[in-house]
């Protein structure tokens, strides 16, 4: 396959994520770049909620996609997922 079939679809992957980062960003969230992948990681810590508490406060109030990070790992910040994903977890 054409390697040209990919880059609308990437450009606008990367559109995407750029949004997501700049907007989180001028909401006052401490946002990691990501880089090269979608995944937005927010650090929560001063919101004095656990994420799991957090993830569930943004969906049921804003119907945003958000869940905690211990799915991932041990590092404590929270990553935004399809909400599919989302749905088998909780």
């Amino acid at each position: 396959m054409n390697k040209n079939f990919f880059e609308p679809i990437l450009q606008n992957f990367d559109a995407r994520r750029l949004f997501c980062y700049k907007r989180l960003s001028e909401m006052g969230f401490d946002v990691v770049k990501p880089r090269g992948t979608f995944y937005i990681t927010l650090r929560i810590a001063n919101l004095d909620l656990s994420s799991k508490k957090f993830s569930k406060k943004v969906i049921q109030e804003k119907t945003v996609a958000v869940i905690p990070n211990s799915i991932f790992g041990s590092y404590a910040v929270d990553r935004f997922l399809s909400k599919e994903e989302l749905i088998n977890y909780i």
